[in-house]
């Protein structure tokens, strides 16, 4: 009670100490033990004297059987409040008690409106659709496109069971301690009843889980101090909890005497050897050598290329363009396997393609490639015309492609009007570049 006394006069700025005189009442009972305040800070570390020098530890004498407790003499009169003393250590942090049942899952939040949705570009007409080629290898994921138009939330399905609770986690660092609130006004001190006969003592029942701190109610007047009770027998020690965060380091105490140097220690393990050093000024260039005897010449490797024509035709919305050979590749890494598919070998290409048609009326054209399982629009090319009447449309393009493993090279056509003298020209060199 003295230490509640003591912070409820601690809660008021610059009020000196006041001592309360009560009259003495009959004791009333005991009331029920309140929930524990949380832990204040600790403390700045105390300046650390010299160690004296340890006494032997006597043998420990057997415990005495505990006494009967005595009659409660009369109450005295309070004393007055003696000086608050040092704070103790800190003592280990007990074991967590169980988790308490989750509580109520909160409402959830409304939806965040939908952003509009980009314009749609034109859709071409459908084109008859060609033989299926041979799947090639996945290729990389490309960019995400827009996301669609958000569909209506569902109805909330039925809670499921409420899982096993698991394991509890270690215990955190204690947080900071939150400003303490406004002391409610003391309300008037009742009348203290007569003091009931004790009843005898039920057992214990279990531990219940741990309620929510309620609000601190006001304090009340301080009751006289009892008399002390014998000391109990001395528990159990409880296992170590588990080592709470570091506070901050206190002041650096006063350095103690410096104690009698201890024997020399085993000498440790080699460390590991430390980084190379910078490297030293280069010196002078020595003088040049003799040239030596020019070496035979190497085998010379041929070269690696294809290349692909059209011209005259016409171009067909949303189909593949045809092609024929125009010099064939001899060594079996470029070639056509059928009018308008070209398999590639695994290896490094460099290609370079234009195309060229007369349009019948103003529109565009838009021609993309095709390889390692993916279209390419990056390395396509695209033409609008304006105006009304006929006009010619024209694009070239070169690029260098990584072909991992066995790809086919096509050319999508698209085109919302009829293209006609529809030329073609392509050429791939095969580098010889390997990784």
């Amino acid at each position: 009670m003295n230490n509640r006394y003591e912070q409820y006069w601690g809660c008021v700025p610059n009020c000196p100490p006041i001592i309360v005189n009560c009259p003495e009442g009959i004791t009333g009972p005991t009331g029920a033990t309140g929930n524990t305040g949380a832990t204040g800070e600790q403390g700045p570390i105390g300046i650390t004297g010299p160690t004296g020098n340890t006494g032997p530890t006597g043998a420990t004498g057997n415990t005495g059987a505990t006494g009967e407790q005595g009659p409660i003499g009369i109450t005295g009169p309070t004393g007055a409040t003696g000086n608050t003393g040092a704070t103790g250590e800190q003592g280990p942090i007990g074991i967590t008690g169980p988790t308490g049942n989750t509580g109520p899952t909160g409402a959830t939040g409304n939806t965040g409106a939908t952003g509009e949705q980009g314009p749609i570009g034109i859709t071409g007409p459908t084109g008859n659709t060609g033989p299926t080629g041979a799947t090639g290898n996945t290729g990389a994921i490309g960019e995400q496109g827009p996301i669609g138009i958000t569909g209506p939330t569902g109805s909330t399905g039925p809670t499921g069971a409420t899982g096993n609770t698991g394991v509890t986690g270690e215990q955190g660092p204690i947080g900071i301690t939150g400003p303490t609130g406004n002391t409610g006004p003391t309300g008037a001190t009742g009348i203290t009843g007569p003091t009931g006969a004790t009843g005898a003592v039920g057992a214990t029942g279990a531990t219940g889980n741990t309620g929510a701190t309620g609000e601190q109610g006001p304090i009340g007047i301080t009751g006289p101090t009892g008399n002390t009770g014998p000391t109990g027998a001395t528990g159990i020690t409880g296992p170590t909890g588990n080592t709470g965060a570091t506070g901050e380091q206190g002041p650096i105490g006063i350095t103690g005497p410096t104690g009698n140097t201890g024997p020399t220690g085993a000498t440790g393990i080699t460390g590991a050897t430390g980084e190379q050093g910078p490297i030293g000024i280069t010196g002078p260039t020595g003088n040049t050598g003799p040239t030596g005897s020019t070496g035979p010449t190497g085998p010379t490797e041929d070269d690696i290329f294809a290349s692909f024509i059209n011209f005259g035709a016409t171009f067909t919305n949303a189909t593949l363009i045809p092609m024929g050979i125009g010099v064939a590749d001899t060594t079996g890494n470029i070639v056509l396997t059928d009018p308008t598919r070209i398999t590639l070998q695994p290896g490094f290409y460099s290609i370079f393609y234009e195309v060229s048609g007369l349009l019948a009326e103003a529109g565009y054209i838009q021609i993309t490639p095709f390889y390692n399982a993916n279209p390419h629009i990056e390395y396509g090319i695209y033409f609008l015309t304006n105006g009304s009447g006929r006009a010619s449309a024209f694009g070239a393009v070169s690029f260098i492609i990584n072909v991992p493993v066995e790809t086919v090279f096509n050319l999508t056509f698209n085109s919302p009007v009829t293209v006609s003298e529809g030329t073609l020209t392509m050429v791939i060199f095969k580098l010889r570049r390997t990784s």
